[in-house]
């Protein structure tokens, strides 16, 4: 890399966060690191509530990473995969969130942790490649919208890098439930 600052690091992934002239990496650990700094992740883990505080948001962030895996992966999938993930493979992961929200506000508590904005960022992502699909979970259309409207994530939401960002990602099937066909698959006979 061409900052020095960079090269003692075990890798060079994004995102990185500077910290006090120290980057650091891996989205996990920021997460963790971000959520104590910002009162959004348990600061403490004396004790047992505490300690399944921190679990629950940690499990939620898993189920999140896991359902962004098949986002990314139905994105680069062709169309029978693109077909699959829609129809099958989204809605149990759906149906999980909406079970553990059941009717709170939030993920894992009486406001917002890490685990609630990393959910909300796949159900994003869900919604873009699948159109329409959060409308058979009305707590998880909630949920989004009520995320959605806190100030940063709107001002996030409203932003040139923002819409750039959306620019690149293109759904992966119709809102009729049928493939789009990547324009690198070759033609079915």
């Amino acid at each position: 890399p061409s900052d020095p600052r960079l090269a003692g690091h075990l890798t060079t992934n994004l995102p990185m966060l500077n910290i006090d002239g120290r980057y650091v990496t891996q989205t996990a650990s920021l997460l963790r690191y971000l959520g104590r700094r910002l009162g959004l992740y348990p600061r403490s883990v004396e004790g047992t509530a505490a300690l399944l505080a921190c679990w629950r948001i940690d499990q939620l962030i898993a189920a999140a990473d896991e359902l962004r895996d098949l986002n990314y992966g139905a994105a680069a999938g062709i169309s029978i995969t693109r077909a699959f993930y829609a129809r099958s493979t989204l809605h149990p992961h759906l149906a999980n969130f909406a079970r553990l929200l059941a009717d709170a506000d939030y993920f894992a508590g009486d406001g917002p942790s890490v685990a609630d904005f990393t959910v909300y960022d796949v159900l994003v992502v869900a919604e873009k490649q699948t159109p329409g699909v959060l409308a058979k979970y009305p707590t998880l259309l909630r949920f989004r919208d009520r995320v959605a409207a806190r100030p940063g994530v709107a001002a996030w939401n409203a932003s040139d890098m923002k819409a750039a960002m959306q620019a690149e990602h293109q759904p992966v099937v119709k809102p009729d439930g049928s493939a789009v066909i990547p324009e690198w698959e070759p033609p079915r006979p």
